[in-house]
């Protein structure tokens, strides 16, 4: 369906288009029933192009984001 391949796996989900990968998770126990991690979250940055990001640790990942919902600063 317009372009993307989509898989399920475990309690994941992966949609794939034109190389870019987006992992999460679906687990309906609360408001918020799509998760991510920081590795799906990395993966999704480095398999877009148009970013221009060719690596990312993890921890680097974390502390923007961790600094961000600290400061309460919209993503």
């Amino acid at each position: 369906m317009g372009g993307f391949n989509y898989q399920f796996h475990g309690a994941g989900c992966r949609l794939e288009k034109e190389g870019v990968i987006c992992e999460f998770d679906f687990m309906p126990t609360n408001e918020y029933s799509i998760k991510f991690c920081l590795w799906k979250m990395c993966e999704f940055i480095l398999t877009n192009n148009a970013n221009g990001i060719v690596k990312l640790e993890e921890s680097e990942l974390h502390e923007v984001l961790y600094t961000q919902v600290e400061d309460g600063t919209p993503v």
